[in-house]
């Protein structure tokens, strides 16, 4: 049997509670921002090909820096060393950056990066410091040493890294899986000829742009079933818990308690891509800054368009011929029934199939097989997944009833079994299959003998003279 060690919070078949998901490794197990679990659910449907076993190695590895133990056991267990990556090049991910380098470094197993890209502005600057671009560095070759090819997730990446030296025979772009998380044909098109006050609108937003917020307010009064469709960890933590956004949260923006979206209860957030998938089908349009929120509608057959803020977003819509507008094209008066109007979703469904056949392709070049070659398919995997447990979406703290009950119930159960000598205590903690090896602390010094600390005090009293 094949075993792969996925860069991956979980099995997607693996059911947790909010409260253990976002209690898992201080950025929660979907790794800080939910939009990782549609990439990587994406990737581990696509390697379950029968006689494999994908193992999530929970994020783990970018934070096991020199545990020896750990690395052993990747060599010795795994085949393979697989990575679905989001914006890897950027300043906050550096130090995650050179802790995987550190760990490829020890690998001798194959190491295969999905989709990687690097961060930018629109204006074209990288704004990178030195410390990144030689982690950048280290990183692609260390991944090329074990690899044919690193697959990219856009044409701004692939210029990013030509300009340190990584040509078209080091990689290849192949845009981001999670477009064929569901199926690798399914097309879009409009559900209703018109959005109006009354359509099921989602709206995706990145807290920290706050060009967006008239557009955000302006939506939220317009349209009355609109839903705020979460993705950071921050999120999760103020619908669950009420926490808010740093000490002076954006008093425009849905990251505090009194704003109307999280009073009106208009948040839902979704720890599992399945569950993300089942309600973006029940939705008449999607639109926002977030490129994965896009691309869950886009998945579930649901009209979207991204507004782009930088590169990250702007290069995976280019690739996929996803609709967008750029942030700054939004005017005072902009509606998202302008965007739905403007948008076409035919380049996005005319050019599925042949960037699918690229990323099969690079999966194939690399030496993974994957459930789209023929005797490959695995529906048991399909059928496993769709009938699995799983939790359903977050509410915020103004949930009606009976909603807002039964989640109050959960938490306090939570609460209770995670604190003080309950039998049930951590009973629904996430441990992952391949957890790190507990390091033991440092047994204390001995306090020093009477004699000694009698001959230190006249000593310094000695060279005090």
């Amino acid at each position: 049997m094949t075993r792969i060690l996925l860069r991956a919070g979980k099995d997607p078949r693996r059911g947790l509670t909010p409260e253990a998901s976002l209690a898992f490794g201080g950025g929660g197990v979907f790794g800080t921002n939910v939009g990782n679990v549609a990439f990587a659910d994406a990737t581990f449907r696509l390697l379950s090909v029968p006689g494999a076993e994908v193992v999530p190695n929970a994020y783990l590895t970018e934070r096991a820096g020199d545990d020896k133990a750990y690395i052993s056991r990747v060599n010795n267990e795994f085949d393979v060393f697989v990575l679905p990556l989001a914006n890897a090049f950027r300043e906050s991910f550096l130090g995650p950056l050179r802790s995987l380098t550190s760990v490829i470094r020890e690998l001798t197993i194959p190491v295969v990066v999905v989709g990687v890209g690097a961060q930018a502005r629109l204006d074209g600057q990288s704004g990178q410091s030195d410390d990144l671009i030689k982690a950048t560095k280290a990183f692609m070759s260390a991944v090329l040493d074990r690899s044919a090819k690193v697959g990219l997730r856009g044409e701004i990446t692939r210029q990013y890294l030509r300009g340190l030296g990584f040509g078209d025979e080091h990689v290849e772009v192949i845009g981001c899986p999670s477009v064929y998380l569901r199926n690798e044909t399914g097309t879009v098109s409009k559900k209703v000829e018109a959005i109006g006050p009354d359509s099921l609108v989602n709206l995706t937003l990145s807290p920290y742009v706050a060009q967006f917020a008239d557009f955000v307010n302006r939506a939220a009064a317009q349209y009355p079933n609109l839903i705020y469709v979460a993705q950071r960890a921050e999120d999760l933590d103020l619908m669950l818990w009420g926490r808010e956004f740093g000490a002076s949260p954006n008093p425009r923006m849905p990251v505090h308690r009194e704003h109307r979206l999280y009073r009106e209860d208009r948040m839902r957030f979704f720890l599992d891509s399945r569950t993300w998938l089942d309600f973006n089908a029940t939705r008449d349009y999607s639109v926002g800054t977030r490129i994965h929120g896009s691309v869950m509608a886009l998945v579930a057959g649901t009209p979207a368009t991204l507004v782009a803020h930088d590169s990250r977003t702007l290069e995976i819509a280019d690739f996929h011929q996803i609709p967008h507008v750029l942030l700054s094209q939004l005017t005072r008066t902009s509606t998202v029934a302008d965007l739905y109007e403007q948008s076409d979703w035919s380049a996005f469904n005319a050019g599925k199939a042949e960037r699918f056949e690229l990323l099969t392709r690079f999966l194939e070049t690399n030496g993974l097989e994957h459930i789209a070659q023929p005797g490959k398919a695995n529906p048991e995997f399909d059928d496993a997944w769709r009938s699995a447990k799983l939790p359903g979406p977050v509410h915020t703290l103004y949930a009606p009833e009976p909603e807002f009950r039964a989640m109050v119930i959960d938490r306090l159960a939570w609460i209770s079994q995670t604190t003080g000598s309950s039998p049930a205590r951590n009973r629904d903690r996430y441990t992952p299959p391949l957890p790190l090896t507990p390091k033991k602390p440092a047994s204390p010094k001995p306090p020093p003998s009477l004699l000694r600390r009698v001959v230190r005090a006249v000593r310094r009293r000695l060279a005090a003279r």
